[in-house]
């Protein structure tokens, strides 16, 4: 990813922890952000995607539809996504937005990293 990326990507094992750099996911970032992480998946079999939501405040509503795509993408390839330390005001609007029955969430990325099946 470049270094203008709005992800931090590291390696922990075969999964792949995206965290984001700024505290407020804007707009414009969205489709960077889905096309980064869509090229991720693709590159590997099956995915495992863990997105760290630990420094961000705000996360518009065109970011649902992210979500939604990254989920989507992923269990086309049987991969496995995870969300993690989201705020309470994301978490709330997940729940509204009922994405959280199909969104598997965990409070912690220690909780989430757990998760994966082998």
């Amino acid at each position: 990813m470049s270094d203008h990326s709005p992800l931090s990507i590291e390696s922990i094992g075969d999964v792949k922890h995206i965290r984001f750099r700024d505290r407020q996911i804007e707009h414009d970032a969205i489709m960077q952000i889905q096309q980064e992480t869509l090229q991720l998946i693709k590159q590997q079999q099956p995915p495992k995607i863990l997105l760290d939501f630990q420094q961000v405040d705000y996360l518009p509503t065109t970011g649902l539809g992210m979500l939604v795509s990254i989920q989507t993408s992923t269990h086309r390839k049987n991969g496995q996504l995870r969300l993690a330390n989201l705020q309470t005001l994301i978490r709330e609007t997940l729940r509204v937005s009922r994405l959280d029955q199909i969104l598997d969430i965990h409070d912690t990325t220690e909780s989430a990293l757990a998760s994966f099946e082998s």
